[in-house]
């Protein structure tokens, strides 16, 4: 139950720009009045965007769907977030395999891994040239991923990655299936695993 939270990316879906912050009372009732140099004069872009707004309703029934069907139960329950004793069933999961991620986590190519919810982001250890946002391994990852994806047989899936620097983010849809993502994955231990 945060003061102040920010909902951007999946709000939408990932589809198209739109975002909005949301506040507990005491903090909104601060910034309450007639005066405009009380307002907080901030906002993010594309707020209240109709467009945005149609696709983050239709997203949201997605997500409202998904939850009375139990389709994020199963990642729930192989994160431990389930029965976790302090989270009350809203721990920290991934739609992303927990054993995948950690043997990922282990690989002297990578810095770190982040697993959260659909997200999947990835810090490459950069060895040769610039690091940070200025390295270019992670659209490197990309690449070798295309190509081991025409490699397989049969593999009816689209492999979203997101490079931005040495970081790659690996984003599942809201409607991706355990089986859909076991072949991404496949496809990125054999990536990750070929030393680049």
């Amino acid at each position: 139950n945060p003061d102040i939270a920010a909902y951007a990316k999946l709000l939408t879906g990932g589809l198209i720009t739109l975002a909005t912050t949301l506040t507990s009372d005491s903090i909104f009732n601060n910034f309450l009045s007639e005066n405009k140099t009380d307002a907080l004069l901030h906002g993010h872009s594309y707020t209240a965007h109709p467009i945005g707004c149609a696709v983050a309703n239709t997203s949201l029934q997605t997500y409202r769907e998904m939850e009375s069907h139990g389709d994020a139960d199963k990642a729930r329950q192989d994160w431990g977030a389930i029965n976790h004793p302090t989270s009350n069933g809203l721990g920290v999961w991934s739609l992303w395999d927990q054993k995948v991620v950690d043997r990922i986590s282990q690989m002297d190519i990578v810095e770190g891994v982040v697993p959260l919810g659909s997200v999947l982001a990835i810090q490459m250890r950069e060895t040769s040239g610039p690091s940070g946002y200025a390295s270019l391994l992670s659209q490197k990852v990309q690449q070798k991923m295309r190509e081991k994806k025409s490699e397989e047989e049969d593999c009816e899936v689209a492999i979203f990655g997101r490079p931005l620097g040495n970081v790659v983010y690996m984003i599942a849809s809201q409607v991706s299936t355990r089986e859909q993502l076991a072949k991404v994955e496949k496809i990125l231990l054999r990536t990750l695993e070929g030393q680049l």
